[in-house]
């Protein structure tokens, strides 16, 4: 959602639908940086749930997330210099992470028919049948048209580079997830068209 999703969104919706990007992410990002990171870090399952709160809590990415919601809802501005350097190394992190995986493919990616139509059929689950299922799910629900077409695109988006940042972190199978990575990033290129069809016949 974040890596693709959220220019996507700003190039669709604009500022306002970046914002709705980042609250609606808050809870993904959450438990991607608890029960996530957990399927790859085994020390992860010894530690008690005070500890798991105060890690998620603490976590950079959350914080950062918490502090830009306070700033958006208390109409605060930063300074011209700290907004426009926050704003250029975000622009940085898309590309730097598609520069690792990358890297990853390039060194440890085999690709065998068998795994990559699993990992084919896997996307098409992710990236079609959920949006398709919460937008029918959106469809008896009461809320601007905007932010239902944000939601479901978001659900849409290819699998998160996180997965093979985190794989290679914890040494732990990062040729495939980045294949994963590389395959359902192609097959979005098809399928959020497809999605954005559904989007406009339903939702506007």
């Amino acid at each position: 959602g974040g890596l693709i999703g959220t220019p996507v969104i700003e190039g669709l919706y604009g500022a306002s639908g970046v914002v709705y990007t980042n609250v609606f992410l808050v809870p993904m990002r959450i438990l991607a940086y608890v029960a996530g990171e957990g399927i790859f870090d085994p020390n992860s399952k010894k530690k008690t749930i005070k500890q798991v709160v105060i890690n998620t809590m603490t976590n950079k990415v959350v914080l950062a997330l918490v502090i830009g919601i306070l700033l958006a809802i208390l109409n605060l501005q930063l300074p011209v210099f700290v907004k426009n350097a926050i704003g250029g190394i975000a622009k940085c992190m898309s590309p730097l992470s598609l520069i690792l995986v990358g890297s990853i493919l390039a060194d440890e990616v085999k690709f065998k028919y068998s795994e990559d139509i699993k990992i084919i059929g896997l996307s098409l689950i992710r990236q079609i049948l959920i949006p398709i299922v919460l937008l029918v799910c959106l469809r008896f629900i009461d809320m601007d048209s905007m932010v239902k077409s944000i939601m479901v695109l978001l659900v849409g988006m290819p699998i998160a580079s996180t997965t093979a940042i985190y794989a290679n972190k914890y040494h732990n199978e990062a040729g495939f997830a980045s294949k994963a990575v590389f395959i359902s990033t192609i097959t979005s290129t098809f399928t959020l068209i497809f999605v954005m069809f559904l989007i406009e016949l339903f939702l506007i």
